[in-house]
């Protein structure tokens, strides 16, 4: 049983690198460089879609931090130490940004998972 945690996000690093990559690509189709165009178009498809996130498989009590492409997760397993206690906690904030006069005030919400190892202090 895999249980992977994570927050796909719209403005990452990859995701302005994936704009930067499609803006590229265009332009060389526009120039006629086609293999360049195709080439800067995949990379910006390949980017657009990578997201970070936090695996468990508590069958084999192992855990990993991964870097996932579509469906596909790249990372390495490491063993999951012993636990006497799993928490999750909600936390959130209002962050307000903007001149006088337009301001706004946007929510942010993380979760933070908190394992308790046995024996640690």
């Amino acid at each position: 049983m895999d249980i992977a945690l994570n927050a796909p996000k719209l403005l990452t690093r990859e995701s302005l690198l994936a704009a930067a990559f499609a803006a590229a690509g265009i332009y060389w189709f526009y120039c006629g460089n086609w293999l360049l165009g195709i080439l800067g178009l995949l990379l910006s498809l390949s980017l657009g879609f990578l997201y970070k996130g936090l695996g468990f498989d508590l069958v084999a009590r192992r855990y990993r931090v991964y870097t996932g492409l579509f469906k596909w997760k790249f990372g390495e397993w490491k063993a999951l130490p012993a636990l006497s206690g799993v928490t999750v906690k909600y936390f959130s904030e209002l962050i307000t940004t903007g001149e006088e006069g337009r301001m706004r005030t946007d929510k942010i919400g993380e979760y933070v998972l908190m394992l308790s190892v046995t024996g640690s202090v």
